[in-house]
């Protein structure tokens, strides 16, 4: 209990000083004028820039296109000339563009790109992203929905939840995917190293990472780390990075084994190393592009969600800062409300529930509001493919339908974004469906290679074509074994 009110009162200092800090605005945006970042730092302030850009990126091509044809037409009359033509009407001009000149094209103004009529349409987003790339996506859909050709959503975040500040559902199947960390590793035999070769089943690797956790809970070990700060190494530290690696099982597993078994002997030299990488490595950007990805771990309550956050590591802070921004406003409640909330977790999710705990708590505090938030609804309505497919007019593309139903991809085990929550996602937007592949990790990029995925959403991105009703693609490669094929990867 008394932890929880150091960490209460700890976000709610965060939250002061961040909500303190006046920053001056930049050039042309109110010289003299301060503001505070965070106000910014919204999913639908994104959402927003994406429409933006979406718009310029289009603006841009017609004005090339244009330019093009000028060109074109130029070059074809010098050639009538060159002839001896008149330049009017030769064979290799441009006959298709009597009447376009200049930067104009198609009725598009090439100032700005905005159409001058309702025959020409407007861009439409084409977007896959993944973990909280999730929430931006839905955000996106459903306060623009006519603006959207096609969309993936690969580790579904139930926006609902997002911006309520609840996490609870996140952890609905992290224990599948620890036991999946234990069954691999048994099935590894001698190329996991935290196997022992009498174990009779993946039950008994289970036991040995339980004992130790149990063992440093009772006699947390100190620790020195070169270059970095002490610490003291208990049970919580051990789960922390347990949790944090089964987001990449391929990448992580056979790395944490080797970690967990100098661990379970008594050598505590790499998990030390795991937790509180050396201080030089988070500073010095001339080795950034040395890091190793199993050693550049931060050392603090973030470890599970920074150990996929590469060698930022502020990346945590960020990732709060928005999340509490988009969430509603949680500073007012009082500790009670925060210890009754701990218990629910404790009880349903005995190892997780710290973690789960964590991400809340941070928003204890948080006192910078979003000047422009969404809160949703977060719905779309029925597609409307064919010619909507290419666009619509302005009134229609702002109002309408997007162009083909939502696809949402899943693993079988996701150790943050259960299945459970893409399946919740696919209610609310009509026809979408819901493509599983038959791995464990977080988002099917991070999980295996799959050809069957890829064939999915290479058919789905190119022509909208939507999966088979219920299919389930296998993955291509398994922990602890050599995996021949292209690997994913997502950089924070």
């Amino acid at each position: 209990m008394a932890s929880l009110k150091r960490a209460v009162a700890r976000t709610r200092a965060h939250g002061l000083q961040c909500a303190a800090y006046r920053g001056p605005r930049g050039e042309g945006e109110g010289e003299g004028v301060d503001f505070n970042v965070h106000e910014y730092m919204a999913t639908a302030s994104v959402a927003r820039d994406m429409l933006r850009l979406v718009d310029e990126t289009e603006a841009l091509r017609r004005r090339e296109v244009a330019a093009a044809r000028v060109r074109a037409r130029a070059a074809g009359a010098q050639r009538s000339l060159d002839r001896g033509g008149d330049g009017g009407d030769g064979d290799d001009g441009d006959d298709g563009d009597e009447g376009v000149g200049g930067d104009q094209v198609d009725g598009v103004d090439g100032a700005d790109g905005a159409s001058d009529g309702v025959d020409a349409p407007r861009p439409r987003l084409q977007y896959y992203g993944t973990s909280y790339g999730t929430v931006l996506g839905n955000t996106f859909l459903s306060m623009f929905p006519g603006r959207v050709k096609r969309m993936i959503l690969d580790g579904v975040v139930i926006a609902d939840n997002w911006v309520r500040g609840n996490w609870d559902e996140s952890a609905l199947d992290t224990h599948h995917a620890l036991d999946y960390f234990y069954q691999t590793c048994f099935d590894a035999g001698a190329k996991c190293a935290l196997r022992a070769g009498s174990d009779a089943s993946w039950h008994a690797v289970q036991h040995r990472v339980e004992a130790l956790v149990a063992r440093l809970d009772e006699d947390p070990v100190p620790g020195a780390a070169v270059d970095g700060p002490e610490i003291s190494i208990d049970g919580r530290q051990v789960l922390d990075l347990l949790f944090g690696k089964l987001y990449a099982p391929l990448d992580l597993f056979e790395g944490l084994a080797s970690t967990l078994a100098q661990a379970v002997g008594g050598n505590y030299t790499r998990l030390l190393a795991e937790l509180v990488p050396p201080m030089s490595d988070k500073h010095d950007d001339e080795h950034d592009d040395e890091h190793d990805d199993e050693h550049d771990r931060p050392g603090n309550t973030d470890r599970a969600v920074a150990a996929i956050l590469g060698p930022f590591t502020w990346g945590t802070e960020v990732f709060s800062s928005v999340a509490c921004g988009d969430a509603h406003d949680l500073s007012g409640y009082p500790l009670s409300h925060w210890q009754h909330q701990l218990q629910e977790l404790q009880a349903r999710y005995p190892h997780q529930s710290a973690f789960i705990a964590d991400q809340t708590i941070k928003c204890a505090g948080w006192q910078s509001r979003p000047r422009d938030r969404f809160a949703g609804p977060f719905r779309s309505p029925a597609p409307a493919p064919g010619p909507s497919d290419a666009g619509t007019d302005g009134h229609d593309a702002e109002q309408g339908r997007p162009s083909a139903p939502l696809l949402l991809l899943s693993t079988l085990y996701d150790p943050v974004t259960p299945l459970d929550s893409a399946r919740a996602v696919a209610r609310d937007h009509p026809g979408a469906r819901v493509l599983v592949q038959n791995s464990v990790g977080h988002c099917t990029l991070l999980a295996s290679p799959s050809e069957c995925t890829r064939r999915v959403i290479r058919a789905y991105m190119v022509d909208g074509t939507m999966p088979d009703e219920g299919l389930v693609c296998e993955g291509d490669c398994v922990p602890f074994a050599d995996c021949a094929f292209e690997r994913g990867g997502l950089r924070r």
